[in-house]
């Protein structure tokens, strides 16, 4: 297993430990224990994330690191297949489904499309609702601010919230079993699915307690983040009921990271026609299913980050859509 996690960007921090965690992002195991945050077992065959619970075999491992999550739909098994035999992993030649373990195998072939594990709607839309607009929170002004951004923008357009410092928590809400609230993790950026209602929510620490900032975010806990995105209000209307009749040349913005979003998504001005719908990435987020929602026809701009993981999610990105978009890597031009 350490191999397979070596050749897909994991690094062995000591001989049964690895980093970073693929499902949840830590990068150490704790604040005083420096060991990757995933456990291996001795016989190699199985891992444990000591950050998030999250565990598996050295093919959900793969899995979980190229596709966002360990029971990926059946017909995105040959993707992981082609990565790791382009890593020397596997063979090309051989079919893609001898990479999985026959119960797996079986499972897929039965139940056919898995669905992603969410945190429960109600759960969702209790705690954004009841979050506060970041106007309202001296921390998360002066968040914002340090990155240059206007909160009184971010407000205006809801694209984000922040928790109260003792507001309740669903039990999903938390880091190494710790609620948001207590490790700093109050700034919510809500994660549409590919129908452009709110899903899941993503949190970012106002205050990181890792000086390298490794902790600065955080997922729902036992949840995945795939086929989820951020999205604009126009990205947004662009996934519930496709291009509005108003905007004439359908360009689609997709960024990386909060911090790149809430820039984009507050650069235009209200009144600006030319503005695209801005979309957000983080790890393992973008699926088939979000690209099918791009109009044919559309101009898809990809500025991700300029590093391993960027030029992994551009590529997934363009193939997504294919022949039926104009779509390429690099800066945004009107």
């Amino acid at each position: 297993m350490p191999t397979i996690a070596q050749a897909l960007g994991l690094r062995l921090v000591t001989a049964r430990s690895l980093a970073p965690c693929p499902a949840c992002g830590a990068e150490r195991r704790g604040t005083s224990d420096a060991r990757g945050p995933i456990g291996l077992r001795a016989d190699q065959r199985g891992w444990f994330c000591h950050r998030c619970g999250g565990k598996g075999d050295g093919i959900g491992l793969a899995a979980l690191v190229v596709l966002g999550t360990q029971k990926p739909p059946k017909n995105e098994w040959s993707e992981l297949h082609q990565v790791m035999a382009s890593k020397g992993l596997c063979r090309a030649d051989e079919e893609r489904t001898t990479h999985e373990p026959a119960a797996r195998r079986s499972l897929v072939r039965e139940a056919g499309p898995t669905q992603a594990n969410r945190p429960p709607r109600a759960e969702v839309e209790r705690l954004w609702l009841r979050s506060l607009p970041v106007t309202d929170d001296a921390e998360a002004v002066d968040w914002i601010e340090s990155r240059a951004l206007d909160p009184i923008t971010i407000a205006d357009r809801d694209l984000s919230r922040v928790l109260l410092p003792d507001s309740p928590l669903p039990s999903w809400a938390r880091l190494s079993g710790e609620p948001w609230t207590a490790t700093s993790h109050r700034l919510l950026i809500p994660l549409v699915g590919a129908t452009g209602e709110i899903e899941s929510l993503h949190a970012r620490a106002l205050a990181p307690r890792d000086p390298n900032g490794r902790d600065k975010a955080a997922s729902p806990a036992g949840a995945e983040v795939r086929g989820l995105v951020m999205a604009d209000g126009l990205g947004r209307q662009l996934l519930t009921a496709g291009p509005p009749e108003w905007w004439p040349h359908d360009r689609v913005l997709v960024v990386e990271g909060v911090p790149d979003f809430l820039t984009w998504a507050t650069w235009f001005g209200d009144a600006a026609d030319d503005s695209p719908a801005i979309l957000g990435v983080i790890s393992g987020s973008w699926t088939d299913a979000i690209g099918a929602r791009l109009p044919d026809g559309a101009k898809i701009l990809v500025r991700t980050h300029d590093d391993v993981a960027g030029a992994k999610y551009a590529a997934r990105i363009l193939r997504t859509v294919g022949n039926r978009c104009t779509a390429f890597v690099g800066p945004y031009t009107c």
